[in-house]
């Protein structure tokens, strides 16, 4: 059993939720649900350690809670939620020794020390605030970045609560898991990104990308996957072996992609990076993104003739590119440039260890819809109805309803997120995405984000209106 941290501490870093600055969020949201969240992420805090097995896989309740919370989950609702993750979640427990400055990076990779690290980081934000924590522990030192990014991006996506809602705790936990994390991208975070001055760092990056390119512009984001599609070094077989294939070697389908690929997909991403040096560059850049992630999860998951697979892999880089805005609003313009670098090719990495699935978007926007009629019992409406025969006139309430209460943790994550990519990129009309090399580029527009949203609630289930529970797809694109 672990000792307990201390009253005040735990308070302090775990506040109210700051509402006003979030990126998705629903009306129902409400005092007494605010305090039952806090309550809930303390009591987690106390008695949980961040991974739940031997295996490494993470504790997901904090999550679970601030996405359905964000929704507009009551008390009930949270409450339901966490028991959904205390039964299985392994008991907190002291480390060996204290983490201390001198010490932090000696025990780096080492579960035991999770517990140490807590203590570290809580000093150190609660003395210093997050910006400058960020900048010190995350930006300044390059296998950290990479711990970030690790274990499909959950320590990016922890600690992103923090910038989001405010929540010191969050923060905490999310920079120790990243210290007791292994390294899964050191091939795609060059030491050469960090040095000690910004200014000089800036330059450095601007020199480097430009000497790393045959074109003094970047590439759009588009035109890379396409020319990945096209790279007969990434295909299937050649970037990895089919993990399905009982004479495959034993590394997961990421590591062996990073092993013999890592170099060529950093230099793909150094593409698209080339001439980004100031604040209007790097919102472009997130727009795109925003949009490649949907479509390596989304368009990716309807392949020709075949039912949709929602991969568990790719719907991380969905949740996990929700917090990059709120990022981005906390660290330097130089720590911006190398954060997006890496987080695309991190995102490419992921892609192609699922089997480099294409993306007919022609035919998915075919096969798919804007408008849904949930299933279970069909309302009749009064004939006074403005459009009696639109029972779901905007399709995202019947989306998010049903979220809410469906026992799978990372559903109301996906779904939060692509909700919040269609609340600011919604009105985007077809043709906005043309003249990339991607075929059908110019077919994408802002229905995007809930014709992905409705594939995945049919997916796992709409259980709200009686379906039975689905699950997510974890075997890959190998056909």
């Amino acid at each position: 059993m672990a000792s307990s941290t201390p009253k005040d501490t735990l308070d302090a870093l775990f506040t109210l939720p700051k509402t006003s600055g979030m990126t998705a969020f629903s009306p129902g949201i409400s005092q007494d649900s605010a305090e039952t969240l806090v309550r809930l992420l303390k009591d987690n805090h106390e008695r949980f350690h961040i991974f739940f097995n031997e295996r490494k896989f993470h504790n997901h309740a904090s999550h679970h809670l601030y996405a359905i919370f964000a929704l507009g989950a009551p008390s009930e609702v949270l409450e339901a939620a966490y028991k959904t993750h205390v039964d299985y979640q392994k008991p907190a427990f002291d480390s060996p020794e204290d983490i201390t400055g001198s010490n932090w990076k000696e025990h780096l990779g080492d579960e035991r020390y999770y517990r140490a690290y807590l203590k570290f980081f809580s000093s150190a934000v609660l003395a210093d605030g997050i910006d400058a924590t960020l900048d010190k522990y995350i930006f300044s030192t390059p296998q950290m970045l990479n711990r970030l990014l690790s274990g499909v991006l959950h320590p990016l996506i922890h600690a992103g609560h923090a910038l989001e809602f405010g929540s010191l705790g969050m923060l905490v936990e999310g920079f120790a898991m990243a210290c007791v994390s292994d390294l899964d991208f050191d091939a795609l975070v060059p030491r050469s990104l960090f040095v000690a001055d910004q200014a000089t760092t800036l330059s450095s990056l601007t020199s480097m990308l430009s000497l790393s390119s045959k074109s003094s512009r970047s590439t759009h984001s588009f035109t890379i996957i396409a020319r990945i599609l096209r790279d007969p070094e990434l295909a299937p077989g050649a970037a990895c072996t089919d993990p399905s294939n009982s004479g495959a070697q034993r590394a997961s389908p990421l590591e062996e992609v990073l092993s013999k690929r890592g170099e060529l997909i950093r230099k793909y991403a150094d593409e698209w990076m080339v001439g980004v040096n100031n604040k209007e560059d790097i919102s472009a850049k997130v727009d795109e993104l925003l949009f490649v992630v949907t479509l390596l999860y989304g368009v990716s998951g309807l392949q020709d003739g075949k039912k949709f697979k929602a991969d568990f892999f790719t719907m991380h880089l969905v949740t996990s590119s929700l917090f990059l805005p709120a990022y981005l609003k906390h660290i330097s313009l130089s720590s911006q440039i190398i954060l997006l670098r890496v987080y695309f090719a991190s995102v490419l990495s992921v892609w192609v260890a699922r089997g480099r699935p294409a993306l007919p978007i022609a035919e998915f926007y075919a096969r798919t819809s804007p408008i849904l009629t949930p299933p279970g019992p069909v309302p009749t409406p009064d004939p006074s109805a403005l459009t009696p025969g639109a029972l779901a006139p905007n399709a995202w309430h019947p989306v998010l309803q049903s979220t809410l209460l469906h026992p799978n943790e990372h559903l109301p994550k996906a779904q939060r997120a692509l909700a919040y990519f269609a609340e600011v990129y919604g009105d985007k009309p077809a043709g906005t995405w043309k003249g990339t090399e991607l075929e059908d580029a110019d077919k994408l527009d802002g229905t995007l984000f809930v014709r992905v949203a409705s594939l995945t609630m049919t997916k796992l289930g709409w259980l709200r209106e009686g379906e039975a529970k689905g699950n997510w797809d974890f075997a890959g694109f190998w056909e």
